[in-house]
């Protein structure tokens, strides 16, 4: 059940979403099954799915989302990555970040190695120097299942971003001025409901499951 099409289809579901009033996705990519996507365990995903409400119903003030990505930008050879929702930000088993991947211009995909510094992640990797985009999750089912977590023990959001030259920066004193735009048809944002592998809406009249995956733009390999 590992169909190639999920990641895009998670960003289908979000982009849905962001147009849709009162909708919202919990990620749940870390819950699922690789061979069954209506897997047993529920309690979690309702338990998700709960914080939502409480947040955009209820007006509570709580963590509802796992990290969202925010903006990438290059550190000499290094990628940083900034994200909303990202207090506490750590791994669920004590070891590096992983599910991180960068594209070269022919591109070819390659794993990143990823360190958490403080609320973002720095990206390295030995082979690529200038990647021109950067994606996280972007699998049917990662095996092993995704690490990057929030204080609150929410799952970072799957996303895929194009890499701003740094002729897309134009400094004006103190304020930085961006004249090119990234792609964000292929990030999930937080106010949201989802299935088992990381998709799934929710409005007042219906409420939806599944594998969950294409931007606007391709970034599958």
């Amino acid at each position: 059940l590992k169909r190639p099409h999920w990641p895009a289809f998670r960003a289908s579901q979000q982009r849905a979403r962001d147009v849709l009033p009162h909708t919202g996705m919990a990620v749940t990519i870390d819950l699922g099954h690789p061979t069954n996507v209506h897997p047993r365990n529920k309690k979690p995903v309702g338990e998700r799915l709960a914080l939502i409400a409480a947040k955009q119903v209820y007006g509570k003030s709580v963590e509802a989302s796992g990290p969202v990505i925010r903006s990438v930008k290059h550190n000499g050879a290094r990628l940083v990555l900034k994200f909303h929702s990202a207090k506490g930000l750590s791994t669920r088993d004590g070891k590096a970040p992983r599910g991180f991947e960068l594209r070269v211009s022919d591109g070819k995909w390659q794993p990143a190695k990823a360190r958490i510094v403080g609320a973002g992640v720095e990206l390295i990797s030995d082979d690529i120097k200038k990647p021109s985009a950067v994606r996280y999750g972007w699998i049917p089912f990662p095996e092993p299942r995704l690490n990057l977590i929030n204080s609150v023990g929410l799952p970072t959001v799957p996303f895929a971003r194009d890499v701003l030259p740094a002729s897309c920066r134009q400094i004006l004193g103190r304020r930085v001025r961006v004249l090119c735009q990234q792609d964000a048809g292929s990030t999930f944002l937080p106010n949201a409901l989802g299935g088992h592998l990381g998709g799934g809406l929710f409005s007042p009249a219906s409420v939806g499951g599944g594998a969950g995956g294409a931007g606007v733009k391709d970034f599958s390999d």
